[in-house]
């Protein structure tokens, strides 16, 4: 996979934590993927100020050269853009849109959900974390079953 013209080579991503925010965990992984070095920043308070006053709703907020980006879908559609890791077709561009429209939008709430239930600030019984856990196998066995081979 080789980064293209567009995209910078290099940027900074504002975070609330270094390693450990899952959001902007996902966008080093792909920033990683497409070869651009991508420091993690915890801004300090009149930064985080700045940050905000500029309409961004939430962390991470990416900085790039056009602008500042803050979903961490954005930010991770950005890094790609021009990379063949968006894919090379509007075929291949649709099924990476498919694949992670199932990771955010049925994925991402169960790992959450387990999440509450593994570290104590969700309560469950054995048989809903039972239920829980079995989904989120399904769930990457279908991503994984169908992503084999390309």
């Amino acid at each position: 996979v080789s980064c293209g013209v567009l995209t910078p080579k290099s940027l900074e991503i504002y975070t609330t934590q270094l390693h450990g925010n899952q959001h902007a965990d996902l966008c080093a992984m792909v920033a990683s993927l497409c070869n651009i070095a991508l420091e993690e920043v915890v801004p300090d308070a009149e930064t985080t100020k700045t940050i905000l006053a500029s309409g961004v709703q939430t962390f991470p907020v990416l900085e790039t050269p056009e602008g500042n980006y803050f979903a961490n879908q954005a930010i991770v559609e950005y890094l790609a853009f021009d990379n063949e890791l968006h894919g090379r077709s509007p075929f291949e561009q649709a099924q990476v849109q498919q694949w992670m429209s199932l990771l955010r939008e049925e994925t991402w709430p169960l790992t959450k959900t387990l999440a509450g239930f593994v570290y104590g600030y969700a309560e469950c019984d054995l048989a809903e974390h039972t239920h829980i856990y079995n989904l989120m196998k399904e769930n990457i066995k279908t991503l994984n079953n169908s992503l084999k081979g390309r």
